[in-house]
């Protein structure tokens, strides 16, 4: 897996689109999964409820996952920022 380091989105803030630009540092991670979990994440996609293409349904299910096993204590360590 690559990791590079960055800003996430481009362009003026809040375009009209209703979002502001992400202001908090990102990484940006490459996955490599099946075509069958591909075809979830773009069905989850069409819905809205946890983004608007299939790299952000992914990133917020690992998000969620990653919150549910540190309440288990199963991680160590500071929780990840609880706002974005």
């Amino acid at each position: 897996m690559a990791r590079q380091r960055g800003t996430k989105g481009s362009g003026k803030a809040g375009a009209g689109r209703g979002r502001t630009r992400n202001t908090v540092p990102t990484a940006e991670l490459k996955l490599s999964t099946t075509d069958q979990v591909v075809a979830y994440l773009e069905k989850l996609a069409r819905t809205g409820m946890f983004g608007k293409n299939p790299s952000e349904v992914a990133e917020q299910l690992l998000r969620e996952k990653l919150r549910e096993i540190y309440d288990l204590r199963e991680i160590v360590g500071r929780p990840p920022d609880r706002d974005g």
